[in-house]
């Protein structure tokens, strides 16, 4: 376990020993004895259904386990809800499909009831998968796919997407809802 310093200020853990002041917030830390018990790192109790991402507030890292304090520096984390799905909304109609993290769209996925219909979609399109704090799509048709104008590389890219962005599949188009 690493010994570190707790300014009694801002509460920043400070792994630097031979610090004099908090690399958070500058107040004096010379006088605290370095500690070694992890007694903040609590657990989080989550919601059941509720999936979240742990992010530290300081170096940005993500991380899957529910701590309240990043393991790698220390910092406070911060616990942020997940979407659990994203929304595609179709230009033409308006027709919203709702899609899973890890699932895929097409003629015999997710939206099959509106995908049917046309000859150009796949059985499985596209994936669409959430991961830390962005969604992304891999494509898996050998149609073209569009985000933004941007042609999209057949298994070969997890291409990020957002919130409205445009997206085409094959020759329908959808606005990003998420």
């Amino acid at each position: 376990m690493n010994e570190y310093r707790k300014c009694e200020n801002c509460n920043a853990k400070n792994f630097d020993l031979t610090l004099t002041e908090c690399s958070s917030c500058g107040a004096s830390i010379l006088h605290i004895m370095p500690n070694d018990n992890d007694d903040i790192s609590i657990v989080v109790n989550l919601e059941q259904n509720e999936q979240f991402d742990i992010t530290c507030s300081e170096c940005g890292k993500q991380y899957e386990d529910n701590l309240l304090t990043c393991p790698s520096c220390g910092a406070a984390a911060k616990k942020v809800p997940l979407k659990p799905e994203l929304i595609i909304e179709s230009i033409k109609d308006s027709y919203k499909i709702s899609i899973p993290s890890g699932k895929s769209i097409g003629r015999l996925a997710i939206g099959s009831e509106y995908f049917n219909k046309n000859d150009f979609i796949s059985r499985k399109h596209a994936t669409f998968k959430r991961s830390s704090n962005e969604w992304k799509i891999c494509p898996h048709s050998r149609n073209p796919n569009y985000l933004n104008d941007t042609i999209l590389l057949k298994n070969e890219i997890k291409y990020p997407v957002h919130k409205g962005d445009l997206l085409k599949i094959a020759d329908m188009e959808f606005r990003i809802i998420i």
